[in-house]
C-alpha cells in the first residue's frame, strides 16, 4: 500500500505521535510506502526518516486557528497529496483530521481518522467543546473511516452524532513490550518513588496531585513529573506555595520515560479528559501500579483488580486516600503492580493494535 499519513505536530513526545511514529515504522517494514505530512517536525520526524519514511513539511499547517494558514494548509495538502498519488490517506489530530479528510475527498481518496481523544469530550472547557464538537460533524461527513483508541470515545461519538454508526471501529493503543524486562524495584524503600508522565496542559491535572500530596507530607514520598508545556510555570509556583519543592522534581521531556518508569514505585495520571493514555499503557508494561482519574478509556485499562486505582476527577481526598495507602502498603502495592503487568500482555500490546489497524487499511483500500 501507499499511505500517506497527516499530524499536525510531530516535534513533542505525545501520545498521538508516538502512535504514529511506531505505525509508521512497521508499515515501512511490512513493505508499505510511507509519507508523512505535518506541520512541526522534531526528533520523532528524524526517527522516522532513518527507518525509510518520507518526511514533508506542510509549513502552513499550524496549531493555531488561521483562516490565511488553514486555507493555504489545505491547498498545500490536497497539492501533496496530488502528486504522491496514495492508496490510503491516515490521520491524526484535529487540525489534519479536518483539512487531510477535506483535501481526501476531493480527490475521491479513501481516509481513517484516528481520534487520540475527542475534543468535545467531558471535562473540556463548554465554549471549546462547543466548536470542536461542530467541526467533528463537518469533518466526518467527509472521511470513511473513524478509529476510536477507546469504547468510551467511540460511545461519546455517537451520542453526539459525529459520523455514521458504520463509520466507527474501536482499536485500543498497545505499545512493543520491552526486548529486556527491566528491574523495577519491589523491595521495600525508604522513600517511595512516586511518577506523573504527562504534558503540562489544560487536559492534565497536576494541580489536584499536587494538592493531595501536601496532605501526606508526614509520608516518605518523591514525585517525578516527567513532561514539558505551557502550564509547567504555574505548577512549579503551586508545588512552592504548597511546600513540595524539595520533594518535585520536574524533569521535563525525556526519551528514556521507560528507565524513569522501572525506577518509580507507583504510577499517578490526574487529567480532566482522556482518549486512552499510552502513559498508563507503558506503565503498565513494567508492571507499575495505577492510580489514575476516571475519565474517557482509562476504566478500559484499569479493569478487575486495578479498577481499585480509579479517582473521581478533580477529588483531592479520594486521591490522597489511594496514594496513602500505596505508599504505606508494600504488599498492596505488589500485587497491583503484577496485575497490572499481565493487563499490559493480555490487551495491549503493539502487535494487536497494529494488526486491526492493518485490516481497517486493507478494507479501505480494497473497496
Amino acid at each position: 500500500m501507499n499511505i500517506v499519513i497527516i499530524i499536525t505536530r510531530m516535534d513533542e513526545i505525545g501520545g498521538a505521535q508516538t502512535h504514529v511514529r511506531d505505525v509508521a515504522i512497521e508499515l515501512v517494514k511490512d513493505g508499505n510506502k510511507v509519507t508523512l505530512l505535518c506541520g512541526y517536525t522534531g526528533d520523532l520526524s528524524k526517527q522516522l526518516e532513518s527507518k525509510g519514511v518520507v518526511v514533508l513539511r506542510i509549513e502552513s499547517l499550524v496549531r493555531e486557528i488561521s483562516l490565511y494558514s488553514d486555507l493555504k494548509a489545505y491547498l498545500d495538502i490536497k497539492e501533496s497529496i496530488k502528486n504522491i498519488s496514495p492508496d490510503l490517506i491516515a490521520l491524526h489530530s484535529s487540525k489534519a483530521g479536518l483539512l487531510g479528510r477535506l483535501a481526501a475527498s476531493s480527490q475521491k481518496i479513501p481516509s481513517v481518522f484516528t481520534a487520540h481523544g475527542w475534543s468535545f469530550a467531558d471535562g473540556v472547557p463548554k465554549v471549546k467543546k462547543f466548536i470542536y464538537k461542530n467541526i467533528e460533524k463537518i469533518a466526518a461527513s467527509y472521511g470513511d473511516r473513524i478509529i476510536n483508541v477507546s469504547e468510551c470515545d467511540r460511545r461519546l461519538a455517537l451520542k453526539y452524532k459525529v459520523g455514521r454508526e458504520s463509520s466507527h471501529v474501536t482499536i485500543h493503543n498497545g505499545i512493543k513490550d520491552l526486548a529486556v524486562q527491566s528491574k523495577r524495584r519491589k523491595k521495600k524503600c525508604d522513600v517511595i518513588m512516586l511518577v506523573m508522565v504527562a504534558r503540562f496542559c489544560d487536559q492534565k491535572d497536576h494541580d489536584t496531585l499536587l494538592r493531595a500530596l501536601s496532605e501526606i507530607k508526614n509520608l516518605s514520598w518523591n514525585l517525578m513529573l516527567v513532561g514539558g508545556g505551557e502550564r509547567e510555570s504555574e505548577v512549579r509556583a503551586l508545588s512552592d506555595s504548597l511546600g513540595l519543592s524539595s520533594r518535585v522534581e520536574f524533569m521535563g521531556v525525556c526519551e528514556n520515560v521507560s528507565d524513569i518508569l522501572s525506577r518509580s514505585d507507583v504510577f499517578v495520571l490526574t487529567s480532566h479528559w482522556e482518549g486512552l493514555p499510552i502513559s498508563i499503557v507503558e506503565a503498565m508494561r513494567v508492571g507499575l501500579p495505577v492510580v489514575a482519574s476516571d475519565v474517557g478509556g482509562v476504566e478500559e485499562q484499569l479493569k478487575e483488580k486495578l479498577s481499585w486505582g480509579l479517582v473521581k476527577r478533580g477529588d483531592v481526598g479520594d486521591l490522597k486516600s489511594k496514594l496513602e495507602l500505596l505508599i504505606e502498603d508494600d504488599e498492596l502495592r505488589c500485587q497491583l503492580g503484577e496485575e497490572s503487568r499481565e493487563v499490559f500482555f493480555d490487551g495491549f500490546r503493539f502487535e494487536k493494535m497494529y494488526r486491526d489497524i492493518c485490516g481497517v487499511y486493507r478494507e479501505l483500500v480494497s473497496n
